[in-house]
């Protein structure tokens, strides 16, 4: 495959996956205590980031099957755990 093909049809997989993200999110979490307290027992126990551990436990307690992101330290970390969520890079989405 050229370099431009394969441009191209990395940008149509990304906007695919763009398009399917934007369709699936139909739900807001709120921070409360409970998302905090969970980010801190995540951060306790992995290498996560604060922050990180704060958006999954979003993910966690807002009972999504999947959660997106792009950081392979917290995909690992997430590895893991027992968690009831797939972590995955959005790139693996329909692999």
């Amino acid at each position: 495959m050229s370099y431009n093909k394969y441009i191209q049809y990395d940008i149509g997989k990304r906007l695919s996956i763009v398009s399917l993200y934007n369709q699936a999110v139909i739900e807001t979490v709120k921070v409360d205590d409970n998302v905090v307290e969970n980010a801190k027992k995540l951060v306790k126990n992995t290498s996560m980031h604060e922050m990180d551990a704060l958006h999954l436990s979003c993910a966690i307690l807002g009972n999504t099957d999947i959660f997106l992101t792009v950081d392979d330290k917290l995909i690992r970390a997430c590895s893991k755990l027992n968690l009831n969520i797939k972590v995955i890079n959005p790139a693996n989405l329909g692999a």
